[in-house]
Order: structure tokens, then sequence, then C-alpha cells
């Protein structure tokens, strides 16, 4: 009788990635990332700890302290670094979208406040709006989760932060 314990395996998420195969100081810094630095540890709401660093990205990065075309470049190295660190993290936890990965609440989040106005009122919106989307995952969000690795962690959260943006832009327009 064997003494392992099997892969766990969700059905709607898909299979759950392998153990990484990096060591040392990338796989703590790709757990580090992954995790949103820290913040994917927190003993309650996770993802809305999470989310609080891609407002604190957003506020740095969008216009006036920042542009337009580096928000955007900056936000496309997150999200093209977060899929790959978010597969290292899954395999390392051994447990597919763990709490404790983050990053793709940070992205979602980027995603969300593309083109906002740099406000309080715009952040505090979107941060809710995004967090709405993320917990409900509307169609096709969810059935983007049974993607394999990190595309499954972090696509549904972009395309929570999408639907996020355009509530975002319309409530802004309206008020």
């Amino acid at each position: 009788m064997s003494t392992e314990r099997p892969i766990p395996f969700d059905p709607h998420a898909g299979p759950v990635s392998p153990p990484p195969r990096i060591k040392g100081p990338m796989l703590w810094l790709s757990l580090a990332f992954a995790t949103g630095f820290g913040t994917g540890f927190s003993p309650f709401a996770s993802g809305t700890v999470g989310t609080l660093v891609g407002v604190f990205i957003y506020w740095l990065m969008a216009p006036p302290y920042g542009t337009w075309f580096a928000y955007i470049l900056g936000s496309a190295i997150f999200i093209a670094l977060s899929i790959p660190v978010a597969t290292i993290a899954e395999g390392y936890y051994q447990k597919k979208d763990d709490g404790r990965v983050v990053i793709d609440e940070v992205v979602g989040y980027l995603v969300t406040m593309l083109f906002a106005p740099h406000t309080c009122k715009a952040a505090f919106l979107g941060f809710i709006l995004f967090r709405i989307f993320d917990v409900i995952k509307p169609p096709p969000a969810r059935n983007l989760q049974a993607l394999p690795g990190g595309w499954g962690i972090v696509v549904d959260d972009l395309m929570a932060g999408v639907y996020a943006c355009i509530c975002l832009h319309l409530i802004l327009w309206l008020i």
C-alpha cells in the first residue's frame, strides 16, 4: 500500500501542476511574487488583501505619477510573469488556485483600472467592483479556471478585471 497522497483533482478546475523544478532563490522569488509579497498569507480574505497590492501598484504607475504607456507596459509585464509564477506556486503548494496565490488578484485589479481616473473614488470603486466580479465569476470567467496551471489561476481574474473595468467606466460616466 502506497503512503503517497494522490494529487488532488477538481473536475471543474483541472489537475494540479507538478512540483516545480526550480530551487533556491528563484523559487523563493517566484513564491514571493505569487503571494503578493506575502499578502496571500493573510489569515482572512487573502484575495481581498492581495488586491491591495494591485491598488498600490495602480496608484504608483497610473497618471499623474506615471503614463498610460508605462501603466499598460507594466501591467503586461506583470501579467506575463504572473502565469509562470502562479504555475510554480500551484506546484509548490500542490493545490489548485491556492488562496495564498494572489498575483491573479493583483493583475485583475490592474486590468480593472485601465484608463480610470487617478482618484480615491475610482480606486475604491474599482476595488469593490473587481472583488465582486472575482467572487461571482460570471461566464466565461468561471470556465477559464479549468485551464492548466497558472493560466487557470490568472485568466479568470483577468476576465473579472475586464468586467469590472467596463462597469467602472460606465458608473464613472453616469455619476
